[in-house]
């Protein structure tokens, strides 16, 4: 995980020193390539060479039953959340694939599907700890490529330490209850997505909804302690 971080760090900071790296409010149909690219090398290849020699020993992207209507369910809305927006442009349909692709697809095989895996075959609890909070400082690397200084990045670390938590606690429930990586993908993709211009109630409706995705899980959690099913959690 280390080398994930260093690796990855180091790479950005590069193409942002030599003014290689696309910012996402500045990328056009001539830098598009260049801006997939940059997105790929860092959420796609670096961590699939990290974490190579873990990809035959894990099911990343399914475990035990899926239950595919909770997905159809995540990517009808992630649509249905991007058609409402007003004044579509390009670089909102960009991230429209950015965010599903590279950050909620990256960012859970890497979190969800390979370290969580593998810390939890010597503990759940510790692996839910650990890697949200990998996963909470893995944000804090912005406050590096962005020329802070090393107590800089140490406390923005530290503070994104309990969201991590908190949220890594929360995908990894969806990947345990769906049975599969691809719902934790489209909610990270749902939460992450700025919409831009809109109407409020787009917002309220995104929460509402991963509001009640979230009691339904619960209640279908909690029906299968009191059959006394074995669960995964």
């Amino acid at each position: 995980m280390f080398i994930y971080f260093f690796v990855s760090a180091i790479f950005v900071k590069i193409l942002m020193v030599n003014n290689f790296w696309i910012n996402k409010t500045d990328i056009t149909t001539e830098n598009i390539g260049k801006a997939i690219f940059n997105q790929s090398i860092s959420s796609i290849i670096i961590p699939a060479l990290c974490f190579l020699p873990f990809w035959k020993n894990y099911k990343l992207l399914k475990r035990g039953k899926v239950r595919y209507y909770l997905i159809a369910a995540a990517f009808a809305f992630y649509i249905i959340s991007f058609c409402m927006q007003e004044n579509i442009t390009f670089i909102m349909k960009y991230n429209f694939f950015k965010y599903l692709l590279f950050i909620g697809l990256g960012e859970e095989i890497v979190f969800r599907g390979i370290m969580y895996n593998v810390i939890k075959l010597e503990s759940n609890r510790k692996a839910i700890l650990i890697s949200g909070a990998c996963f909470g400082v893995m944000h804090a690397l912005s406050i590096y490529w962005n020329g802070g200084n090393t107590s800089a990045i140490i406390m923005g670390a530290v503070s994104e330490l309990g969201g991590g938590i908190l949220a890594g606690g929360y995908f990894i429930f969806l990947y345990e209850i769906s049975g599969t990586i691809f719902l934790p993908v489209l909610i990270h993709a749902i939460l992450d997505y700025p919409y831009g211009k809109q109407s409020t109630d787009i917002y309220f409706t995104v929460i509402l909804t991963i509001y009640c995705m979230v009691l339904l899980f619960i209640n279908t959690y909690m029906k299968k302690l009191r059959k006394g099913k074995k669960t995964d959690i």
